[in-house]
């Protein structure tokens, strides 16, 4: 078995891969122009690499970067995010939050002796000891640890005394002080890309849809708190909520869809997955599987058509073809590895024609995640053996030349729910090996691997998508650190498609990935148990198959408050529990490279990002390349 020099000599053989003979030089940061003196025209072609093609571009069903990527481009939503990561009105002009001061939701658990609709009878034959009340409704409950929801409607605004009053029915008795609601404002001047008008009409249809089974949309539980959408005209739309529901306005970033042409469409099997319709700034014109996808600019765009006529992203799953195709011009954008950037990129020539933005991880942290439904990766002891056998600062070094750094837990780094308190398993092998020796695997065979009682070898293969160096490069080393405490540990790489079926299908011990989250930290859909996939949602954030009670219940906790320092409690305390089970051994938050070819101007970072005034980019007349 390999020990740990042999690790290290491994790593210093893929540096001089990752290396090669140039003398090595200081990364320099090339500065941006913003242009601001010249006047924008329309016309040209951008031309982006992506490792991967798209899925599906239905906004409803993706589940991956390169389909959501596209996505965004073709559709909108209600409301956006500004360069400043603030909520702002996008197809709603404007919106408002209400407060519903004279409703009271009273909740039971499974646990009361009686349930909602008994307790109504109680309240009605003692009706008159109450505060006038205008009606009262059962719902059924949110949560699996809630049983029915009693909602009163009061004349007037509830006093704390009634509360008292209620309190006195059953000992059971939880309260939601009040409900409230999301009023949208339409904006009257939107049309499809068909040329049909945007209205209320389809922001119901694409609710009806997310929440409908048949859909299988791996976001419906975004939308469970909802008692009721409705439309009182053409372009107003009301969201009533059963209790308050934190990430409520981010989820109504969802990209609607068009009821005229998929209200008598079946969703999973629509040709309108392959060729949208949608209202945002871009349109698709060709797309060849595997190859390319083709957009051409929105004439009918609600913000203004955008300067740049067609946008191509062009299917280049190798970073180092894609990085000789940036050089050779045939593409003008691509994402660098942390060795293109410091290797290849800081040279006189190519800063004379490219731009690079070189921006700190904000919201992406990468991962080894574990089948927790497989054994033996079902014991905790096992994924906590794993994670102390990699040397994650040695990866951060060796494979990222230290543009990165360290993460504990699900959240992202820069958040304030990230706990910076919570365990950090720093490499530690012979920890990993007591361990796994309490987990039964205290003995080896004859080939020096560990077994347990039955003689069974701890085998486990880590995958990740092929034609990524670094995850190749990071696979390749952790294999071997594994390898290094007597564990049979194999690698494989599959195809993107590929991949994320045998992710689905829960067909794996161990994948290598990344998550770049949304801002609010609410990350009930990956870790949540009622997440993980199964036949009415086959394709689930959930895919590591991880169940926690208690971290389903303050998952819940932090989404029905609008208390951030509850939220923040609650998220601690996941952060703390999600390190104690490590279904991921949480590796490192990267910085990212960013290279663009310096013939588009009016681009410049805001938010950690250059792509939040792309309808604004322009390249000047006489710099156009292609048409």
């Amino acid at each position: 078995m390999k020990n740990k020099k042999n690790i290290l000599l491994i790593t210093m053989m893929l540096l001089v891969l990752l290396t090669g003979c140039t003398k090595e030089t200081q990364p320099t940061d090339i500065k941006q122009e913003t242009d601001k003196d010249l006047e924008p025209n329309y016309g040209g072609t951008y031309i982006e690499a992506s490792i991967a093609d798209a899925i599906t571009l239905n906004p409803l069903l993706y589940t991956d970067s390169p389909s959501g990527n596209v996505i965004s481009m073709i559709f909108s939503g209600l409301i956006k995010y500004d360069p400043n990561n603030q909520i702002e009105a996008n197809m709603a002009k404007s919106y408002e939050v209400k407060k519903n001061e004279d409703v009271l939701y009273v909740h039971l658990s499974t646990k009361s002796p009686i349930d909602a609709n008994k307790l109504k009878e109680t309240f009605m034959k003692k009706r008159k000891e109450f505060a006038p009340v205008k009606k009262t409704q059962v719902y059924k409950g949110i949560d699996s640890d809630r049983d029915l929801i009693l909602e009163v409607n009061y004349e007037n605004a509830v006093k704390e005394e009634e509360k008292e009053k209620w309190k006195k029915l059953s000992e059971s008795i939880e309260f939601v002080d009040y409900k409230y609601s999301l009023l949208f404002h339409l904006r009257d001047d939107i049309k499809w890309s068909d040329g049909r008008d945007f209205t209320s009409a389809d922001v119901i249809f694409t609710y009806d849809k997310v929440i409908c089974p048949d859909t299988q949309c791996p976001r419906k539980s975004n939308y469970k708190m909802i008692k009721s959408v409705e439309a009182p005209d053409r372009y107003t739309v009301k969201v009533d909520y059963f209790i308050p529901f934190a990430p409520a306005l981010q989820s109504w970033m969802m990209r609607i869809i068009p009821k005229h042409i998929l209200e008598n469409e079946d969703l999973l099997e629509t040709r309108f997955n392959r060729s949208p319709v949608g209202t945002g700034p871009y349109k698709l014109l060709q797309w060849n599987a595997d190859e390319f996808i083709l957009l051409e600019a929105n004439d009918k765009y609600f913000k203004g058509k955008s300067y740049i006529d067609k946008v191509m992203i062009k299917i280049i799953p190798d970073k180092s073809q894609q990085f000789l195709d940036l050089k050779n011009g045939l593409i003008d954008f691509m994402g660098m590895t942390s060795d293109q950037y410091k290797k290849q990129a800081d040279t006189l020539e190519f800063k004379e024609r490219f731009n690079i933005y070189k921006l700190p991880s904000s919201r992406y942290y990468s991962f080894v995640g574990y089948n927790c439904a497989r054994k033996p990766f079902d014991n905790k002891k096992v994924r906590q053996a794993l994670s102390y056998a990699i040397d994650v600062n040695s990866l951060i070094d060796n494979i990222f030349y230290g543009f990165g750094k360290k993460v504990t837990g699900p959240f992202p780094i820069i958040s304030w729910a990230y706990n910076p308190n919570a365990q950090s398993y720093d490499y530690n092998p012979e920890k990993a090996k007591e361990l796994l020796a309490e987990a039964g695997y205290d003995k080896k065979d004859k080939d020096g691997f560990l077994i347990n009682s039955e003689g069974k070898r701890l085998s486990i293969k880590l995958i990740t998508n092929n034609a990524n160096k670094e995850r190749e490069y990071m696979v390749t080393i952790i294999n071997d650190y594994w390898k290094a405490i007597g564990i049979e540990s194999k690698i494989g790489f599959e195809e993107w498609g590929q991949f994320l079926k045998l992710q689905d299908k829960g067909d794996f011990d161990a994948v290598l990935l990344g998550w770049n989250l949304a801002n609010d930290p609410d990350i009930y859909n990956i870790w949540h148990s009622s997440n993980i996939p199964n036949k009415d949602h086959p394709s689930s954030f959930n895919f590591q198959r991880y169940s926690n009670p208690k971290v389903d219940k303050l998952l819940e906790e932090a989404r029905y408050t609008f208390d951030q320092e509850k939220r923040k409690e609650c998220y601690w305390k996941i952060h703390e529990l999600i390190a104690e089970d490590q279904p991921y051994t949480f590796l490192i938050a990267e910085d990212s490279f960013s290279v663009l070819d310096k013939r588009f101007k009016n681009v410049y970072v805001k938010g950690n990002s250059i792509f939040h005034n792309f309808t604004k980019w322009f390249v000047p007349k006489d710099q156009i390349k292609y048409k």
